[in-house]
């Protein structure tokens, strides 16, 4: 059988990104996520989207640890 896909783990793998990209990425993502509420009718202030993505990025380092 042919291969019909291939999947390559890049972060923290195969790339190695630097920490002082996380503060600038992570005000992105904020920025953006509000974009995207705002778009679809939806208001919340930035604090809150915020503490939203943060607590995201734990749960998901979470279920990584657990292999999951």
């Amino acid at each position: 059988m042919p291969i019909r896909a291939l999947l390559f783990d890049l972060w923290g793998t195969l790339v190695l990104d630097d920490p002082q990209r996380n503060e600038p990425r992570r005000a992105t993502r904020v920025r953006l996520t509000l974009e995207a509420l705002r778009s679809a009718g939806h208001t919340f202030p930035e604090e809150r989207v915020a503490a939203a993505l943060r607590t995201l990025s734990r749960e998901h380092g979470t279920l990584h640890r657990q292999g999951l």
